[in-house]
């Protein structure tokens, strides 16, 4: 080893352990619904509402995999183990996707979501040598593993051809399929079983659901109890009456699920129960080596039995509470909040990079509610969510509730809704908003009173603001105060109903640039906006005010004169599009959000930089509905929110910083053609980089790309890749008067 690697080796232990590529996705997600397992040796596969995970009973490691990592969809809803240790994973789009865990590549199957049926979802698979029954939810399909095809489809099931497609399972070359109407059965004679007349038919008395074979014969789980097929006849199995959902067969046991219970019959027909009543729903066995059963439950992961006897215990990926991301801040120390729903919420969630951390009514009671939807950084670092219904709950710096702010402290009237009795208790706090001076302005969501707006001075009293157009201000949702301290309201939630105010409101008593003397205004169509329906307002670098409408996007270039020089923005597919939200990244780029995915928009909104949809991404992007967006500036990430779960973005723009603590770079060593560019970060605004030898030779010379980093990919200025060598980095800014500089290595293979 020469010297130069052996300085390189050191510097890369030294100076970079993980190297986070621009472009690189994350995606997360709940996976707490688990919907079926798959067992292999020691290692368990589970199928969820959130992608896929593998547990391992031996050391309780989990792998979680999404849309991001390779699967169709995160909408799992049937999973399996063929004899070559392949993961068959179906998704309700009816997409198939096959992943080998030993070469960690993927393969799709594609015939059934491309379909022209209209319920396509996989609900089992069942492997018969070289051949894979599909039992989805309009028929079963052949499948033939080694030459990767369908051979044929069956959807006549006698009778039956109506039902929904349940299980199917093979014995002695006739095919049990159960439905939601019953059973069918090939006939042993039949040749073509895509005819009806090739299936026998069972509509038993109480609801079908899982197939298994167990010692040669086949058995069927129902609302009625366990049958055993014999003869030709369905047969109760003693000791199995009680309603049963799932079936998993082992050489020498038979694993019942019930409602809440696992019982185990063994190959001389003794049921037995197996450990104590679960505390949440069971929804699948599978058996995992010489460890017993393992359980998937509804909502509380997978279940083991482990400790005292009998007592059985739960496990889950680390990930948020639920899937829904509707708000999201990024503190003063990186931590990412997250907010849930408005309805049906799961609390909200905090996330460092690693770990997630989730709150809810169970865990904190002081919340009251899990029906959180927006969050809002305020002084001292202190989060503030907004809830439906509950007020306002305060998160101090060390993650601990504060304080609650609703209809008792200091006062805020609940909702008045037309023909509707008020509720004067029922506080919703549609926006919240910190301004210059550390002040936090709160507006009510349909308030009883006329005091929609509310101030919190730094010294933590309040002051309500009359709503000067109580009449007809309704509906303050979210809140934005640009440069010049104006409160900029918006009218309708992200991917919500239309508004039934249609106007965006302001106030700014201050300044008074409404039409009113106390400081109210409002603008709608008439004054420029493409719709009085907005969902999403940005106040820009530029200090200059984004409206998200029902159909595009205005500017409002001189927000001290609101309704003079409104600009449309006429780009791309935002033109029509229902804006969701705004967000403006370091560099002043504009992104937009959609139903039908990301925008990305320059400065002054003429140019369209990039898309971002489930397709253009190859499904790394969690879904094409984002309803929420925020940047983490300094470590150049951005996340996208949808109802579907999360993604993240490495992406080049970061905050600049005021002055030079020291540059990073990474990788370093700087492996040519390993890497095809290294990052330089910790810059000031507007810096220029110099690539000089350690003879002081400038080998490249240019201007920051990142706001508050820059990249270079290893080339001169007459665009060839420089030689294996120690380089000096100098960073300075504009001016001149702030320098910082740093030792890189390069190696070329």
């Amino acid at each position: 080893m020469s010297t130069l690697q052996r300085i390189a080796l050191l510097w890369c232990v030294a100076v970079v352990s993980v190297y986070a590529r621009v472009g690189d996705w994350k995606n997360y997600t709940d996976m707490r619904q688990v919907r079926a397992l798959a067992g292999i040796g020691e290692t368990v596969w589970a199928a969820t509402g959130g992608g896929i995970f593998r547990f391992s009973l031996r050391d309780s490691s989990f792998l979680s995999l999404t849309n991001g990592d390779g699967l169709s969809s995160n909408n799992v809803t049937a999973i399996a183990i063929d004899g070559a240790a392949n993961v068959w994973i179906g998704h309700a789009s009816g997409a198939i996707d096959v992943f080998s865990s030993s070469l960690n590549t993927w393969r799709h199957v594609t015939d059934i979501v491309s379909s022209p049926k209209v319920n396509k979802s996989i609900r089992k698979f069942f492997f018969a040598g070289d051949s894979l029954y599909i039992a989805s939810a309009f028929g079963v399909s052949l499948f033939s593993i080694s030459r990767f095809e369908f051979k044929e489809t069956y959807e006549n099931l006698g009778s039956l051809n109506q039902s929904t497609v349940i299980g199917a399972v093979e014995i002695n070359g006739r095919v049990f399929v159960s439905t939601t109407g019953g059973v069918a059965i090939s006939k042993p004679s039949a040749t073509n079983l895509s005819s009806p007349d090739a299936w026998d038919t069972f509509a038993l008395f109480s609801t079908p659901g899982g197939l298994a074979v167990f010692r040669g014969s086949v058995y069927l789980s129902s609302a009625g109890g366990v049958f055993q097929f014999t003869g030709n006849a369905w047969t109760p199995v003693p000791g199995l009456t009680a309603a049963s959902t799932r079936l998993v067969s082992t050489d020498s046991m038979l694993y019942v699920a019930q409602l809440r219970n696992l019982l185990a019959m063994n190959t001389a027909g003794i049921v037995s129960v197996v450990g104590n009543i679960l505390a949440d729903n069971l929804t699948d066995v599978a058996a995992a080596g010489i460890r017993g059963p393992v359980l998937s439950l509804a909502g509380s992961g997978i279940a083991m039995l482990k400790g005292n006897p009998g007592e059985w215990k739960t496990t889950k990926p680390n990930g948020p509470a639920s899937n829904l991301f509707s708000s999201m801040v990024v503190d003063e120390s990186g931590m990412l909040w997250c907010a849930s729903s408005r309805y049906s919420g799961s609390g909200f969630y905090a996330f460092d990079g690693k770990t997630w951390t989730n709150f809810s009514a169970s865990s904190h009671p002081a919340l009251i509610t899990n029906d959180f939807f927006r969050v809002t950084l305020g002084p001292n670092n202190s989060k503030w969510f907004s809830s439906f219904g509950s007020g306002i709950v305060v998160m101090d710096a060390h993650m601990n509730v504060a304080r609650r702010f609703d209809h008792s402290d200091p006062g805020f009237l609940g909702v008045k809704l037309p023909d509707q009795p008020d509720n004067l208790s029922y506080v919703i706090p549609g926006g919240v908003a910190r301004d210059h001076n550390d002040n936090m302005w709160v507006a009510l969501w349909h308030s009883a009173g006329q005091y929609g707006l509310w101030k919190m001075s730094a010294d933590s009293t309040w002051t309500p603001i009359r709503t000067a157009l109580a009449d007809n201000v309704y509906d303050l949702v979210d809140m934005t105060i640009d440069n010049n301290g104006t409160k900029w309201i918006s009218n309708c939630f992200p991917a919500g109903s239309p508004s039934a105010t249609n106007a965006l409101h302001f106030y700014n008593a201050e300044r008074n640039i409404g039409q009113a003397a106390d400081g109210w205004g409002q603008l709608g169509t008439a004054d420029g906006l493409p719709s009085g329906t907005v969902a999403s307002i940005a106040v820009d670098r530029e200090g200059d005010l984004w409206v998200g409408t029902g159909s595009g996007i205005s500017i409002v270039a001189n927000p001290n004169s609101p309704a003079q020089g409104i600009r449309r923005v006429y780009v791309g597919a935002v033109v029509q599009e229902q804006i969701n939200v705004i967000a403006v990244d370091p560099l002043n780029n504009k992104w937009v959000a959609t139903r039908q995915g990301v925008f990305v928009l320059s400065p002054d909104g003429t140019l369209l930089l990039n898309q971002y949809n489930v397709r253009s991404t190859g499904g790394k992007l969690v879904d094409d509905n984002i309803i929420a967006i925020q940047f983490d500036g300094k470590r150049g990430i951005v996340y996208f929110g949808s109802e579907n779960g999360l993604s993240s973005l490495e992406i080049p723009a970061t905050l600049p910083i005021e002055k030079f603590s020291g540059l990073r770079i990474a990788p370093n060593p700087f492996i040519i053609p390993d890497y095809s560019t290294a990052i330089i970060s910790g810059l000031v605004e507007d810096s220029m980089i110099k690539i000089m030898t350690l003879q002081g030779t400038v080998v490249r010379a240019f201007a920051a790309q990142g706001g508050g980093r820059a990249f270079w990919d290893g080339k001169d200025d007459n665009g060839r890749v420089v030689g294996s060598g120690v380089y000096i980095v100098v960073a300075h800014s504009s001016s001149g008067n702030d320098v910082a500089m740093a030792k890189m290595a390069v190696l070329r293979r």
